[in-house]
This record gives structure tokens, C-alpha cells and sequence, in this order.
């Protein structure tokens, strides 16, 4: 059974592979001009136009991730199914006609050109070719930049504006200078792929001012500052941490008990009490069948085991199923699943997040989709 429905998968792939290779050889016959790609020679009817665009639509929909927001949702994502159609129908009504009769009489190919003939400006062009730039990758991030790394007012200003944001991420983003001081090398390969050599260590130095035959030197007045800063203001936070864990202990020792080894990476004693038992047999069973039954009988004895998958739950059989593991979801983080949408990358940097938060994350994908995974894999 599992080879037959392989059999059909790699067919229809390959039948529709063909098709899409046919498809593109027959437009490419038929495409002269750059206006002729960008809109098919203005020969499509409303009804393929319209149904490129909501292909097109649907396309960066699953890109950010949203089949797995509609699988987390059920069926109260019904209404995407409604309002998607109405406020199509209702675009065409409103401004379809219009801009076809427009681009037609002024032979204009995008937004972009549609605004700069209207307000024969260029400007108005860059200002509308922005506008859809930004609202293409911004999704709501909160960006700010420190134009200088060695800026430490700017780098602080930076990190407050995060510390206030709390209804969306923050993207911090710094210029800096790589082997900044070294004369010679500040700024070149050479300063990360190879040592300096003692010369440029020496002229480094007296560009930062810092004594320059000394090596491995460290002022006892960075131990006095560290000892009086970071070691007197962490021990009164632990000592303040410790008595409110110990009050928090006497009213809920089993919840207190769970959080002490969480937070000291212990497993419970029986957290492996109910893993099944696979016996030998002609038929076998699936290894990512086999993993979801271990997975989710673990997950029952860690209650801080969270994760999930690239949107790929279903294939990769790591969905917790059990009673009460329900999903993470906006304004509801008591859910065990973890929705990361088509991110692997995203989903790598969230789980090293979490594991620093002393959670034990689980992330599952493709194995060829491990590529995007690598930058944050290495952390």
C-alpha cells in the first residue's frame, strides 16, 4: 500500500512537472516583448486575470506561512474562504476597469508607472514602488538601525526601542567594521580569515590606546568594576529569585518540582514509563509513524517538551495529539504545538530561543530543507 500511493506521488509530480515545463515553453513562443511577460500581450480575459492574481496570492500565503495558521485555526478560518473572493470582486468593481482602460490608453505596465503618469512625477513612481516594497517584507516588524557599532548611546537607544516594542519583533539592524582599529587590515578578509600578526596587534592597540607590548591584559579595574556591577547586582536578584521560588515551592510542590528541573535540564523519573514497544513483523511499521507514538509518549511525561514543524506536521508525524496539548496560537501560549510556517531557518533560531529558556524544543522538516536550518544550527 505505502508503495502503490509513493508510485502515484512521484507520477503526479512528474505529470505535473511536465506540464508546468510545457506550459512555459509554449508561452516563451509567444512572448516577444517585456510588456508581453509582464501581462500576457493584455489578452487575458477578467476571469484568468483574476485568477492569476488570487494564485499569486495564495502563493505568498503559504510562503508566510499561512496553511499552518489555517490548520491551527479549524474552521473558523472559513472565513478567509469568504472574504478573499468578496474583496477580489470587489477591487475589480472599483478600480479593474479603470486601471485596464488607463494602462491601455498610456501604455502603462505596473502600479508604479500608473502613479507616475497620473502625477508625472518620478517621484510619486519611487514613493509607490516603495510602498509596495515595504508592505511586501515589512509584516509589521519594528526595524531600527545603529550606523555605528562602537556608538554605545546608539547600540542602547537601539535595545530600548526593542525593550518598548512588545506587540511585534524587532529587528536591530548594525553597521560595523571588521578588525576595526587594525590599520592595515580593518575591513578585509585578512582581518577575519588569518591572525593580524604582532606588528598590526602593535598599531592596533595604539589606535584603541591600550598599552601596546602588553598581552592578555586585563586592568584591576575591569575585575573591580565586573565584582561590583554584574557579581553584587546578580547575587541580589538570585537571592530574590531563590526566596520567591522557595514561597512559590510551598504552595505548589509539584509544579515547583517540575520547574527545578526544567530549569536544570533533569527529567522526570519515569519519563521514558510509557514508550512503546515495536515487535518484529513482515508488514513494519513507518520510522516517523514509529517516532510520533515515542514522541508524544514522552511528551506526556515532560510537560515542558514543545515544538513542531516547517508547516510539515502532517508528513513528519510530530504533532502532539494527545488530550490537552493543543497549540500555540496568538494570545494563547499554554499549547504544546508549536505552527512555525514555512521558515526553517525562523524555526531553527526560535528553538535555540527556547532552549536557552531551558524548554526542550523539538523541530522537525525535510532533510533537504536542513540547508536553511544551517546559520542557526550552528548556534
Amino acid at each position: 500500500m505505502e508503495a502503490s500511493r509513493l508510485t502515484i506521488i512521484v507520477v503526479s509530480l512528474a505529470l505535473y512537472l511536465v506540464l508546468c515545463i510545457g506550459i512555459g515553453v509554449w508561452a516563451m513562443f509567444r512572448t516577444a516583448t517585456t510588456r508581453d511577460f509582464f501581462m500576457a500581450g493584455r489578452q487575458l480575459g477578467v476571469f484568468i486575470t483574476g485568477v492569476a492574481m488570487f494564485s499569486a496570492t495564495m502563493s505568498g500565503f503559504g510562503f508566510v506561512g499561512g496553511p499552518g495558521l489555517v490548520y491551527a485555526l479549524g474552521m473558523s478560518s472559513v472565513w478567509i474562504v469568504i472574504t478573499v473572493p468578496i474583496s477580489y470582486a470587489i477591487s475589480d468593481f472599483l478600480l479593474g476597469k479603470r486601471l485596464r482602460l488607463f494602462a491601455g490608453f498610456f501604455d502603462s505596465v505596473s502600479l508604479p508607472d500608473a502613479v507616475a503618469i497620473r502625477y508625472n512625477s518620478e517621484t510619486a513612481r519611487l514613493i509607490a514602488a516603495l510602498a509596495i516594497l515595504l508592505g511586501v517584507i515589512g509584516y509589521g516588524w519594528n526595524v531600527t538601525r545603529v550606523g555605528d557599532a562602537n556608538d554605545l548611546a546608539m547600540v542602547s537607544r537601539a535595545f530600548e526601542t526593542f525593550r518598548r516594542s512588545t506587540d511585534r519583533p524587532t529587528l536591530i539592524i548594525v553597521d560595523s567594521h571588521i578588525g576595526y582599529g587594525a590599520p592595515h587590515k580593518q575591513d578585509t578578509s585578512a582581518a577575519h580569515g588569518e591572525p593580524l600578526g604582532e606588528e598590526e596587534i602593535r598599531l592596533t592597540k595604539r589606535a584603541y590606546g591600550w598599552p601596546e607590548d602588553a598581552a592578555f591584559l586585563v586592568p584591576p579595574e575591569v575585575r573591580s568594576h565586573f565584582r561590583e556591577g554584574i557579581a553584587r547586582r546578580g547575587q541580589a536578584l538570585r537571592t530574590e529569585w531563590m526566596g520567591r521560588f522557595d514561597t512559590y515551592r510551598q504552595e505548589h510542590a509539584a509544579l515547583a518540582g517540575d520547574l527545578y528541573k526544567m530549569q536544570h535540564r533533569q527529567l522526570p523519573a519515569d519519563w521514558d514509563r510509557d514508550i512503546p514497544v515495536f515487535e518484529p513483523s513482515e508488514k513494519g511499521i513507518a520510522g516517523r509513524v514509529a517516532s510520533s507514538q515515542v514522541l508524544n509518549a514522552v511528551a506526556q511525561r515532560i510537560p515542558w517538551l514543545i515544538g513542531g514543524s516547517a508547516d510539515l506536521s502532517p508528513s513528519t508525524k510530530t504533532r502532539l495529539t494527545f488530550e490537552g496539548a493543543g497549540d500555540v496560537a496568538p494570545g494563547a501560549y499554554a499549547g504544546r504545538n508549536v505552527h512555525f510556517g514555512v521558515r526553517e531557518h525562523a524555526m531553527s533560531a526560535i528553538l535555540n530561543g527556547l532552549s536557552h529558556s531551558k524548554i526542550r524544543p523539538f523541530g522537525s522538516g525535510f532533510l533537504i530543507f536542513s540547508d536553511y536550518m544551517k546559520p542557526a544550527m550552528r548556534l
